[in-house]
């Protein structure tokens, strides 16, 4: 047997868990911290029978803790401190003492931390607490009914699973509304907040920048953080550099993008065209990334700023990004303009570096384009240079400093230094910033691109090519993406970033142009209609294709819907069926129930009234019409499903009351 109340308060506790695992993130640590402690405190009362703390002390404590939590309340984090009182308060309900109305308010309370959880954060697994939490909602719901009715009540192991049965029933009767809601109800991009991480004194994390700066840190922590995914067919080591803009003006310490004024125009293809579709993560998009070198991207927020970029002009944009670029795969790039003037690609400030300037002179004297970048490229490979995101030169010369002194840097001081070698040398170069690598997730075919693969790298025109081509001077860049990537993916992981990127595509993407394309799918299944008996095309039966695809999906949802009403109305069918026969036997046996009467107050007026009362042999029909409507109540009153044991053992006392 199972006790209602351990059935109730697990239940409870899910509650609290899924509460607290949806907006852990959006708490400051120490919240949560104290959010646990009391809730530990809280379980060791219950579970060993202890003396609970005095209302008074609880309710200090508690004002106490709300107050150190409010006081770091700032306008840009009011949602995350409302999240932390509310975890507060749940922790302290968890340690009074439980009445139906408790039960109720943590619930209520653990509903709100949820879609709290929800409005500040941008994440799938929103998606799977929020369905979490409104299961074990329905479940609680139900428990606590019965328990405002018996609270000592205890159930066979048979009847905790109907109940709980009967609650996710009703639960599954009540999706497909939350998703009719869902789909028709007016959606947004826009995220509201964003749960930033900052990193410590003198460091900073690894992620995508508009320019690039020496000095300003001195260690550099990899983010494992998503910035995109691709879906596109596995390609080449080599040939995953992600472009994002050309950095072309350098004032000795950082690279900057200059006008658009400055840029060449199109370029010519000249390696393997890949389509990819891309799916940024939450963040201010200013650029659309794609493999070097984008061609196209398909949003109608991208505009072809020349060499491969394409701007962003909804700047605000901070929710995903969704779009498809289609690019040349290759490390060359031959504008359709060759001979525009490149004379800003070797710009340097006055005097900048000279002892740097005899070194490359040295190594590049009398050589071609192409030798000078090879031979800078040797220069500042290993054993010279070593990689390294620690330590990094914070000196007023950063790359004086990387060149001369320090020997050790990350790819800003590598790409930096070969771009200013490459200019002292007369070859016109610039920077490019985007991300390299990447690991690919076969079962679902796509690259997870993360924070932690950000890059820049250099270009370096040719002028006996007329192109641009790709130089990486870094020297772990095509293998630290991999070994980390490695590290970080396995199957199971494979498998729920998977997961979570199919949920992200069909919940969180889901916005006004995707009900407008559904709405436009069939009105242009209408035209197509027409077309193809004027004009024969095709394209109908593909709308038509899509019509059947929505019909199919709806009908499954009628069907659930139509499924769950016929499983209650089964039961209840049994339920009313018990009550007829009961009341058809009764009236044969003279006694006819008053449509006002209820079934106890019948069967009282059976044995009390003198003249309808029997002498002798009808006095066993009072006791077995009583003992039938006693157990009929049962579960009829508690709205309990009446199983085959008890509708065969009702069913024998009905067969009793005809023979007697």
């Amino acid at each position: 047997m199972i006790r209602l109340n351990t059935l109730l308060y697990a239940n409870t506790v899910a509650c609290v868990l899924v509460a607290l695992a949806s907006c852990a993130g959006a708490v400051a640590p120490s919240h949560v911290t104290l959010f646990l402690a009391l809730s530990l405190i809280a379980f060791a009362i219950d579970a060993l029978g202890l003396r609970r703390p005095p209302r008074l002390v609880i309710n200090a404590v508690s004002v106490c803790a709300l107050l150190w939590i409010v006081r770091a309340l700032r306008y840009s984090n009011v949602i995350e401190t409302f999240t932390g009182a509310v975890l507060l308060l749940i922790s302290v309900k968890m340690l009074e003492e439980k009445r139906w109305r408790d039960y109720l308010q943590i619930l209520g309370l653990a509903v709100l931390a949820v879609l709290s959880a929800a409005i500040v954060s941008y994440v799938e697994s929103v998606v799977y607490y929020s369905l979490l939490i409104s299961a074990l909602a329905g479940a609680e719901l139900v428990l606590m009914s019965w328990h405002d009715k018996q609270p000592g009540a205890r159930l066979t192991v048979r009847q905790a699973l109907r109940t709980l049965g009967c609650a996710a029933l009703i639960w599954a009767s009540m999706l497909p509304i939350c998703f009719a809601l869902f789909f028709a109800a007016p959606r947004t991009r826009a995220v509201m907040a964003q749960f930033q991480r900052p990193g410590g004194s003198g460091s900073t994390f690894s992620g995508f920048s508009d320019h690039v700066t020496l000095g300003s840190v001195k260690e550099i922590q990899l983010s494992d953080e998503t910035a995109f995914r691709a879906e596109t067919p596995p390609l080449p080591p080599n040939a995953l550099y992600w472009r994002g803009m050309t950095l072309e003006a350098f004032n000795g310490s950082a690279w900057f993008p200059m006008r658009r004024s400055f840029r060449n125009g199109p370029f010519a293809a000249e390696g393997t065209t890949v389509v990819q579709k891309i799916l940024m993560e939450p963040g201010y998009h200013r650029v659309f990334f794609a493999l070097d070198k984008p061609m196209h991207v398909d949003n109608r927020n991208a505009v072809d700023m020349g060499d491969g970029n394409f701007t962003n002009t909804d700047y605000r944009a901070s929710g995903r990004l969704e779009y498809t670029a289609i690019s040349s795969v290759s490390p060359f790039m031959k504008p359709l303009d060759p001979d525009r003037d490149k004379r800003i690609y070797l710009a340097l400030p006055e005097g900048f570096m000279p002892e740097l300037r005899e070194i490359t002179a040295g190594m590049t004297y009398g050589k071609s384009d192409r030798e000078k970048a090879e031979a800078i490229m040797a220069y500042l490979g290993p054993p010279n240079f070593e990689y390294s995101l620690s330590d990094l030169p914070t000196s007023d010369s950063p790359l004086s400093e990387f060149i001369f002194s320090s020997r050790m840097g990350n790819c800003e001081y590598f790409a930096t230094a070969m771009a200013v070698m490459l200019r002292q040398a007369g070859v016109p170069s610039r920077l490019v910033a985007g991300y390299q690598g990447g690991e690919y997730n076969r079962g679902s075919g796509y690259y997870i691109v993360s924070q932690a693969d950000a890059h820049v790298w250099v270009e370096a025109w040719n002028r006996d090519a007329g192109s641009w081509v790709r130089y990486d001077p870094t020297p772990s860049s095509l293998a630290s993406g991999g070994a980390q990537a490695e590290a970080k993916y396995n199957f199971l992981s494979f498998y729920i970033d998977a997961l979570n990127y199919r949920v992200s595509k069909i919940f969180l993407e889901y916005d006004s142009e995707s009900q407008w394309e559904i709405l436009g799918s069939f009105r242009r299944a209408i035209e197509n209609s027409r077309n193809l008996v004027l004009e024969g095309k095709g394209e109908f039966f593909r709308s038509l294709w899509k019509l059947a695809a929505l019909a199919a999906a709806a009908g499954t949802v009628f069907l659930a819907a139509v499924a769950a009403r016929s499983a209650i109305r089964r039961r209840r069918d049994r339920e009313s069926a018990l009550l007829r026969d009961f009341l058809r036997v009764m009236k044969r046996k003279g006694y006819e129930k008053n449509p006002c009467d209820g079934l106890e107050e019948f069967v009282s007026s059976i044995g009390g009234e003198p003249s309808v009362a029997p002498r002798l042999g009808e006095l066993p029909v009072f006791e077995l019409a009583r003992s039938f409507v006693l157990r009929f109540e049962e579960f009829y009153f508690r709205d309990l499903p009446i199983d085959t044991d008890t509708e065969t053992e009702l069913r024998s006392i009905l067969k009793k009351i005809r023979s007697a």
